[in-house]
């Protein structure tokens, strides 16, 4: 669980009212083909050598993740 805080000011002072724990996880999900067609337009020299595999490894262990969260609502929102 996240923890958000909760906060008020008042004549320029702060106030904590409370801690809330929030149960969602929310995914941007978007396939590789995609995710290269981003890093090219961004056009950073050290991006262009990323290969398809890594980002598949990286996108696989955050689906990983994902999944064993029992105690959360799962919000995959897919990018096309």
């Amino acid at each position: 669980m996240v923890p958000v805080y909760a906060f008020i000011l008042l004549k320029n002072s702060l106030f904590i009212l409370g801690i809330l724990f929030l149960n969602i996880l929310i995914y941007l999900f978007s396939d590789i083909k995609r995710l290269q067609e981003n890093i090219k337009k961004r056009n950073r020299e050290f991006e262009q050598s990323i290969s398809d595999e890594y980002l598949q490894n990286i996108q696989d262990r955050y689906l990983d993740f994902l999944k064993k969260q029992q105690n959360s609502i799962l919000l995959i929102i897919k990018k096309t």
